[in-house]
Parts: structure tokens; C-alpha cells; sequence
């Protein structure tokens, strides 16, 4: 009896091992995307180039660290519009109609001016920023670098645009000197192969570079 339970304690541990094994080859596996579907094509370069400009600023000091200001701003106003809501909602159910009419309508209309607010800042202003990042110098603390990037992928084009702007502010939060913007338009089909899989390696280079020129120039 002990030795059926021995080799199947043997064929369990196999099996575990074959399992294991296949979940680092599919962790290792290259990424495979289909390049006439721009939007996947797009949302991967985008996090290939924010990954590496994050990791760029490492090689030169201090790290960069995301900006989210935008985002909290944006937030806050969705939060707001939200309150308003709710709050007409339940003063509505306390208070019947007509005496709630008032407040309701006051609460109804500045949901819907936040709202329309919101929409025409997010179509004017952030469609196309990928990442606002910052940090300090580790030279002089008392400047502060940020970097902004732009990435835009039209509809049916074969070229991958993207724009860095880099400024230095005091401590006070003036620019010093003039902000420097570089822009580039990339091949798709220089960072895929013919299967589809990713060359993220080549967005790294090219990252890497376009930094370092930056700076230079700064």
C-alpha cells in the first residue's frame, strides 16, 4: 500500500513542477500584439514610454515621480458634481414638491455645470498628455525639473508622435529660462516584428537618448 502512495506522491510533485514551469515561460513570453489594431498598439507604446522616461531620470539623480495633481483636480470636481447630486436626492425625499423645487433645481443645475466643465477641460487640455512627472535636483535643491509628455497616434497613420517638454522652476515657481520641447515621429514598424511581438528594448534606447539630449541642451 505505502508504494502506489509513494509514486503518486511523485507524480504530484512532477506535476507541480511541470506547472510552475509553464507559468515562468508564460511570464517570460514576449509581447504579442496585433499592429493593425491602433489602440493596442498605442496603449503599449504609451506604457513603454512612460515606464522608461520614469526610469531614465534614475541614471541621472533623483527620480522623477508621477504628478497627479491633474488627476486629484479632476476628482475633486467629480466629487463635487456627485455631492450636489445626492444632496438634491435626499432633500427631495424630505422635502416634497414644491417647497424642494428650489434647492433641487440649484443642486440639478450645478451638477450639470460641473459636469459640462469637466468635459470641456478634458478635451481641451488632457486628451493627449501622457505624464507630468517631477523632482529635485539633487545639485541644487532648491530647483525643481518636470517633465511632461505628449503622445498622439491618429487614426489609420503609420507614425507614432511624441512630444517631451522639459522645464526648470525655482523654488518659488518660476520657469528658469525657456522650457525645451522635443518632439518625434516614430515608424510603428520599426518596434514590431513581422509576428507582432514588441521590440520594447528599442523604446527604451530611444527614450534613454532623447533624455540624455535633452538635458544636454539644458
Amino acid at each position: 500500500m505505502a508504494k502506489p502512495k509513494t509514486q503518486a506522491s511523485k507524480k504530484l510533485v512532477k506535476a507541480k513542477k511541470k506547472e510552475q514551469k509553464l507559468s515562468l515561460d508564460l511570464e517570460d513570453k514576449p509581447i504579442n500584439v496585433n499592429v493593425w489594431d491602433g489602440a493596442s498598439v498605442k496603449n503599449l507604446l504609451d506604457d513603454a514610454v512612460k515606464k522608461y522616461t520614469l526610469e531614465a531620470s534614475e541614471s541621472v539623480g533623483a527620480k522623477f515621480e508621477e504628478n497627479y495633481s491633474d488627476t486629484d483636480f479632476k476628482l475633486a470636481i467629480c466629487t463635487l458634481a456627485c455631492l450636489a447630486a445626492t444632496f438634491a436626492v435626499v432633500y427631495g425625499y424630505f422635502v416634497p414638491h414644491p417647497d424642494s423645487a428650489l434647492v433641487v433645481g440649484s443642486c440639478a443645475a450645478t451638477y450639470f455645470a460641473l459636469v459640462t466643465f469637466l468635459t470641456i477641460y478634458s478635451l481641451l487640455y488632457d486628451t493627449q498628455i501622457l505624464l507630468s512627472a517631477d523632482r529635485t535636483v539633487s545639485e541644487n535643491p532648491r530647483i525643481k525639473e518636470e517633465v511632461a509628455l505628449e503622445t498622439i497616434l491618429p487614426r489609420y497613420d503609420i507614425c507614432y508622435q511624441l512630444k517631451i517638454t522639459y522645464t526648470r522652476k525655482d523654488a518659488q515657481g518660476n520657469v528658469i529660462g525657456t522650457p525645451i520641447e522635443e518632439g518625434e515621429d516614430w515608424l510603428i514598424s520599426d518596434f514590431f516584428y513581422e509576428n507582432g511581438v514588441f521590440a520594447v528594448n528599442l523604446v527604451e534606447e530611444k527614450i534613454m537618448n532623447l533624455i540624455s539630449d535633452i538635458r544636454k541642451r539644458n
